[in-house]
C-alpha cells in the first residue's frame, strides 16, 4: 500500500518509504455457518475478513437484511480480521438470515447464514399469540427454504463438536516496572474450551467462562519476567500459544538510533524488509506507522522486535505490484 512508513522510538522518529498501490475491497476469507437450535440458549457466529488494519473498514450484523443493534444478549467483535456475533440467549423470534457485511472506499462483501431457534413448548405457548405464529411461520419458511436450497446449509446443532482455536495471539510484551502488562487472548470451541495460563511452565491461573482470556497483570514486577503460555481444551482437542514477558528496571538513558532503516526498492512480487537496531534505558518502546496508522503484524506485514534492541518489519507484496522508494528523512526529536 502506498504511503510513509515512521517508526517510532520513543522521543525519536524516522521515516522511509514504500510505494505499493493496492486497492483491495473486503473479501470473508471464512464464512459463516448456520446454526439449528432446539432449545433457546447461546449462539454464536463467527468469520474471518481480509485486508486486516484498514481503517476505512465499516462492519455490519443485519438480521433478515435489517441491522442489528448491540444490547444486552448481544455481542459484536471485530478484531484483526475476526468478526463474531454472540447471542447471550437465542430465542425462537431470532430465527431469520444473518449477515456480516464488510465496506471500505474500494468495494463491499458479505456472508449469510441461518439461525433457527426451535424450542417446541415455548413455540406452543408462543403460538396462541399473533406475534408467536407469524414466528412460526417464519420458522418453517426457513426450513423449506433452507431444504430447497435457497438459502446456506443449517448445521444440525450448535453442539456439535468444536476443537479450540485461538484466534487472538497474544504478543510479546515490554513494560517498566510497576505498569500493567497485557496478553490479549481470544478462544472458540465447542463445548466451551477450559483455558489455563502458565508462566514458565507453572500453572498461575484458571478460566472458564466466555471466549476472551486475556491475562493482565498489574504493577508487574521482575518477578513476572519470563514465557506466558496459554493452554485451550475441551473434549475435542487442545491448542497452545506463548509469548515472552520482559519487565525492564527504571534506569534512566535516553533512547538512540544504533540503526536507522533505510528506503528500499524492489521488484514486483517480492518482499519489503526495513531493519533498525534501538538503545536506551528504560528500553526504548518501538512502534511503525504508515502514515497516522499503526501497524501490527498481519496477514502483510510482519512486525518483530528482538531482545538484543534489533528489529524489522517485512512488506508482503502478494499481489505483485511495484514498490520503488524516496530518499528517508532524517532522524528527528519527536516531541
Amino acid at each position: 500500500c502506498q504511503g510513509l512508513y515512521r517508526f517510532m522510538c520513543q522521543l525519536f522518529v524516522c521515516f522511509a518509504f514504500l510505494s505499493n498501490a493496492v486497492p483491495r475491497k473486503p473479501f470473508f476469507k471464512k464464512k459463516l455457518t448456520s446454526l439449528r437450535l432446539k432449545q433457546f440458549g447461546p449462539a454464536h457466529f463467527e468469520c474471518r475478513l481480509t485486508p486486516i488494519g484498514d481503517p476505512t473498514m465499516v462492519v455490519e450484523w443485519l438480521h433478515d437484511g435489517k441491522p442489528l443493534e448491540a444490547a444486552n444478549r448481544l455481542r459484536m467483535i471485530n478484531e484483526f480480521g475476526y468478526c463474531s456475533l454472540d447471542y447471550g440467549v437465542a430465542y425462537p423470534r431470532d430465527s431469520g438470515v444473518i449477515t456480516c457485511r464488510a465496506t471500505n472506499k474500494y468495494g463491499t462483501d458479505h456472508t449469510s447464514a441461518t439461525l433457527i431457534v426451535k424450542d417446541e413448548k415455548s413455540l406452543v405457548e408462543e403460538s396462541q399469540l399473533p406475534e408467536g405464529r407469524r414466528g412460526l411461520q417464519r420458522i418453517e419458511e426457513l426450513e423449506r427454504m433452507a431444504h430447497e436450497g435457497a438459502l446456506p446449509a443449517v448445521a444440525v446443532d450448535q453442539k456439535e463438536k468444536q476443537k479450540p482455536e485461538i484466534v487472538l495471539v497474544p504478543e510479546p510484551s515490554r513494560v517498566l516496572e510497576g505498569e500493567t502488562a497485557r496478553f490479549r487472548c481470544r478462544v472458540t470451541g465447542y463445548p466451551l474450551p477450559k483455558v489455563n495460563w502458565y508462566l514458565n511452565g507453572l500453572l498461575i491461573r484458571k478460566m472458564f467462562a466466555g471466549n476472551d482470556h486475556s491475562l493482565i497483570l498489574p504493577y508487574a514486577g521482575v518477578q513476572d519476567e519470563g514465557e506466558y503460555t496459554c493452554v485451550a481444551s475441551n473434549v475435542h482437542g487442545e491448542t497452545a500459544c506463548s509469548a515472552h514477558l520482559c519487565v525492564r528496571h527504571q534506569i534512566p538513558g535516553a533512547p538512540r538510533f544504533a540503526r536507522t532503516p533505510d528506503s528500499v526498492q524492489c521488484a514486483p512480487g517480492f518482499t519489503a524488509v526495513f531493519e533498525y537496531t534501538v538503545a536506551g534505558e528504560p528500553y526504548p518502546d518501538v512502534q511503525w506507522f504508515k502514515g497516522s496508522e499503526r501497524l501490527f503484524s498481519d496477514a502483510r506485514h510482519s512486525v518483530v522486535h528482538h531482545p538484543d534492541g534489533s528489529g524489522s518489519l517485512t512488506v508482503q507484496d502478494k499481489v505483485r505490484t511495484a514498490c520503488t522508494s524516496v530518499p528517508t528523512a532524517p532522524a528527528h526529536s519527536h516531541l
